[in-house]
């Protein structure tokens, strides 16, 4: 589908770029370290990669990939569906709320990275995915085990205690070892006969381990284990043409399973191994996201707004536990998340992106026997990325992973059905001129896209910039500047919540007053700002009783609102 050109281009980035999306944490400067500067270098790599692509090479994607450039192309119309109809704000919808970046652009540059890495056509590109993986396991690896040996380098804060890997989560790093420990499996099954090799593989390996127990992130020790059976069912495959040792494997494999499902319930043997108090109220989450869904079902409620519509969502048991005042932002489900934000449209598209997928990979797993270990580490890296998604947020480091894996994954069944080796290249490559003898260069292409894409992207890590240097000034003005929106410093409830505590805190109650009716009017379903009426000297009566009534409309079964008011 590529020229050599092109193919090397690509190679290139998705070797460095999925892996560098993971690594990037920034320290100083912003005050979240983490995904406003993933989102922006993921806007960067995907709209680099989209560019390689000639119009010879889409139109090519469309013969050979009809059915799924529909869902794609649907996906990307049922987020814009809801876009138009949510009420939420725009900058929110488009940008994502601080500290998920779960927006519009997030799924925008997922959306152009797969459609980039379903070109390739060559098997050494689908070995840098791979290898892209392996770096940025490798220097989580190293940095998680500095820490655990000689305290933290890093000038962030951790609250949680654990390590927190370059994904600044005990969970999210939990689940990358997870994926990564994938990967390490399948290559040392590919290098068995090969006693230093192996060896080296299984020490990593237990490192890893260790450090999966040390994060005390449940979904890493799953991660594990559902990496070891996949790498397990394809070796035992390649092994024995008697069907009895797989199927014996497999069985043991799907009781072990349902016995670590029932641990996380508290059923079982497993429950003190897998069981967290977090589980039950995910349960909660799951429960008020799949009402906004319900209750919004064919625009949802927006993107990245689930927070604002979760007070009105959640049923009478979460007001016991996790308690009136315990809220979130995100559902804990990304299949959940994503139907809660565009509705049933953009649910049946994910899904279906997600059962295309699957398609592919049982179509080359009945055409081949032979242990694939690139094969396999897509494979079982993206299963692990699919079933960690189902109790974890979409976050910017690990979603990259899940659409380039995926899309690995379907350009390499086609490639094996196309008997395609590594050294072959396609028949549209044998000649420049017939894949279009270009004016414009692939790489000149992905330059000039990477400006575009950092200036799509940049708006909210450029606003997070300029908080924090508001912050640090104590300055009024440069404080009062942060909140005057424009195109590089996009308006958030966040930073209303934040400057107008700190000016009541500064004895300044009249223009906390004037940022509090900004908040509100930024952003009507966000109880948080309605509540700042009922924090600051300088609102009347009547505001505060008009605040006092958006509330009980935002949160209807929380019965501490009119007495928690003074």
């Amino acid at each position: 589908m590529l020229n050599k050109e092109s193919e090397s281009l690509l190679s290139k980035l998705l070797l460095v770029g999925p892996a560098a999306v993971t690594l990037l944490v920034f320290t100083s400067g912003v005050t979240d370290p983490v995904n406003v500067n993933k989102l922006l270098l993921l806007g960067v790599l995907s709209f680099s990669a989209f560019a390689i692509l000639s119009l010879k090479t889409v139109q090519l994607i469309w013969n050979e990939h009809k059915i799924l450039v529909i869902a794609l192309l649907g996906f990307l119309a049922a987020s814009i569906n809801s876009l138009i109809q949510s009420s939420s704000p725009i900058s929110q919808q488009i940008y994502g709320v601080y500290g998920r970046n779960n927006g519009f652009l997030l799924y925008l540059f997922l959306l152009l990275l797969f459609v980039a890495t379903l070109s390739f056509n060559k098997l050494t590109t689908a070995n840098s995915i791979v290898k892209s993986l392996v770096i940025a396991g490798a220097v989580n690896l190293l940095y998680c085990g500095w820490v655990l040996a000689f305290g933290d380098f890093l000038g962030w804060t951790n609250p949680y205690g654990n390590i927190l890997g370059t994904l600044g989560n005990p969970d999210f790093i939990g689940a990358f070892l997870g994926m990564f420990s994938t990967v390490l499996v399948s290559i040392a099954i590919a290098n068995f006969n090969k006693p230093k090799y192996l060896i080296f593989i299984s020490t990593v390996f237990a490192v890893v381990g260790i450090e999966i127990v040390k994060s005390h992130a449940i979904q890493g020790r799953v991660l594990l284990a559902l990496g070891l059976i996949v790498n397990g069912f394809y070796f035992i495959r390649s092994r024995f043409h008697n069907p009895i040792p797989l199927i014996v494997f497999s069985a043991a494999s799907g009781l072990g399973g349902l016995t670590a499902l029932l641990g996380t319930l508290q059923i079982g043997p497993l429950t003190k191994i897998l069981y967290k108090e977090s589980v039950s109220l995910r349960g909660e989450y799951w429960h008020a996201g799949l009402t906004m869904a319900k209750n919004h079902l064919f625009s949802g409620v927006g993107f990245d707004s689930y927070g604002d519509w979760y007070r009105v969502s959640r049923s009478a048991s979460a007001l016991i536990k996790p308690g009136p005042e315990t809220v979130s932002n995100a559902s804990h489900n990304v299949v959940i998340d994503i139907f809660a934000f565009g509705g049933l449209p953009l649910l049946i598209f994910y899904l279906a992106i997600i059962a295309l997928v699957i398609h592919s990979l049982i179509k080359y797993s009945l055409r081949n026997r032979e242990f694939d270990f690139i094969f396999v580490s897509l494979v079982g890296a993206w299963l692990c990325f699919q079933l960690q998604s189902i109790i974890s947020i979409n976050q910017v480091g690990l979603a990259v992973w899940g659409w380039v894996l995926g899309a690995g994954i379907i350009a390499y069944e086609r490639l094996n059905r196309q008997n395609v080796g590594s050294e072959k290249v396609n028949v549209t490559n044998k000649s420049k001129k017939s894949n279009g003898s270009q004016v414009v260069s692939p790489s000149l292409r992905a330059g000039i896209a990477m400006v575009l894409g950092v200036l799509i992207a940049v708006p909210p890590f450029a606003a997070d910039v300029k908080w924090r240097s508001a912050q640090e000034s104590r300055d009024a003005g440069k404080i009062e500047a942060v909140l005057v929106p424009s195109y590089f410093n996009s308006a958030s409830s966040f930073k209303y919540l934040q400057i107008v505590g700190a000016l009541e805190e500064s004895h300044l109650s009249d223009l906390a007053h004037k940022y509090a009716m900004e908040a509100v009017k930024f952003n009507p379903h966000s109880y948080e700002s309605w509540r700042l009426f009922t924090l600051i000297q300088s609102a009347t009566p009547q505001e505060k009783q008009i605040a006092l009534e958006k509330m009980k409309e935002l949160d209807p079964r929380n019965p501490n609102i009119v007495s928690g008011v003074k």
